[in-house]
């Protein structure tokens, strides 16, 4: 995936959802599931995507080329 000056970032707005409240006891129990979601793109070393707006961090993701 190449980012080039026609990709279309979303904007800020778009970005921002409104919060789930979760207590512990739901969080704890769903970690093994996320974590099993995410172990493929976590093993992948090198490869990610970094979203930057006025030099700071909005968003990183690894990812994978398929």
């Amino acid at each position: 995936m190449v980012i080039t000056s026609k990709t279309v970032l979303p904007t800020e707005e778009e970005l921002t959802v409104p919060e789930v409240e979760l207590s512990t006891c739901y969080l704890k129990a769903a970690s093994f599931y996320l974590g099993k979601t995410c172990e493929a793109a976590n093993n992948v070393s090198g490869r990610w995507l970094v979203i930057a707006k006025n030099n700071q961090l909005v968003a990183a993701t690894p990812y994978i080329l398929l």
